[in-house]
């Protein structure tokens, strides 16, 4: 790999974990934002809302990551884009490993089904969302195809 290709993925990797910063900030905090009188269970301490909360936005990006990743597979005709964004970006975006931090943390507040839930949740919607970003791709890709081809 050519120098400009390492700082083109360092580059894409900063950028990838910049943009994870944020929006999982985002979507904690807009989780986090009283909106009724109702929500008063998420802020008791211990309850499965106040554990949850904190990891849907690690969760959604993971998602989010794998999604795109699915889609850019199809997307890409020259490997070093898949170097510089999937490794990059999307390796820096997406973060399974801060996802089973998370884990373990609902693990050691002795909530064993919580947690292996979340695990088996997070890594099936993962799973799902890599089939249907590559299965939009294909049929985008596809359908550009027949249409640039006048049928």
């Amino acid at each position: 790999m050519s120098a400009l290709m390492w700082i083109l993925t360092a580059l894409a990797g900063g950028c990838g974990a910049t943009c994870r910063w944020l929006l999982s900030g985002a979507i904690t905090r807009r989780l986090n934002a009283p909106t009724s009188a109702s929500s008063i269970s998420r802020h008791v301490p211990g309850s499965r809302a106040q554990l949850l909360r904190p990891l849907c936005g690690i969760a959604a990006v993971n998602v989010i990551g794998c999604l795109l990743a699915g889609a850019f597979t199809f997307l890409t005709t020259w490997p070093h884009w898949w170097t510089v964004i999937g490794v990059g970006f999307l390796g820096a975006f997406t973060t399974f490993s801060t996802a089973v931090v998370d884990v373990c943390e609902v693990l050691r507040s002795h909530r064993t089904a919580l947690g292996a839930s979340l695990l088996v949740g997070v890594w099936a919607l993962c799973v799902v969302a890599v089939i249907v970003g590559a299965a939009a791709a294909s049929i985008a890709m596809f359908a550009l195809a027949t249409v640039s081809a006048g049928g």
